[in-house]
């Protein structure tokens, strides 16, 4: 299992410095006007999400083996065999790209995307096409890391 290496992974605490620096930000006006609990109904639910995406984010990887490939990202994971892996090179990076691979939602992602598909079926489906394709460049941090060669070793007639 491989993880994203620390520069890219320190990217997941932007979701909750964000919400804590609004939060900061803004509640000594809601003080000065008597509503010091607002910030909390405000920011408490959107605060508790982020969190739960830094962690999800900081723990994003991905497994290579015999059988497949696996990719955990946020809110979902994704699973296909090799015969359901295609290679997609663009900009110098390296994607692959699953077919007739179906995600798996955690519950807080899988009710976000529920409520998507109906209000907005178009962006569902453009999501869905999204989650299908694993771009390795987040694991890699170069042509021969251990990525890439783990790659290579299991999918080694398009591995690049």
């Amino acid at each position: 299992m491989h993880y994203q290496p620390m520069p890219k992974r320190l990217v997941a605490l932007i979701f909750p410095v964000l919400i804590l620096g609004i939060a900061v930000g803004v509640t000594p006006t809601f003080i000065a006007e008597g509503l010091a609990w607002w910030p909390v109904f405000i920011f408490g639910l959107p605060a508790m999400l982020s969190i739960v995406m830094c962690v999800e984010y900081w723990n994003a990887s991905i497994a290579m083996d015999e059988n497949g490939l696996r990719f955990q990202s946020v809110g979902y994971g994704i699973a296909a065999r090799w015969d359901q892996v295609s290679v997609r090179e663009g900009n110098g990076k390296t994607s692959l790209l699953l077919t007739d691979a179906t995600p798996e939602f955690r519950p807080w992602m899988g009710a976000m995307y529920q409520v998507l598909t109906v209000f907005m079926a178009p962006r569902a489906r453009y999501a869905r096409g999204l989650m299908a394709l694993v771009p390795l460049s987040l694991f890699s941090t170069g042509p021969d890391d251990a990525v890439m060669r783990e790659f290579r070793r299991f999918f080694p007639a398009q591995g690049t």
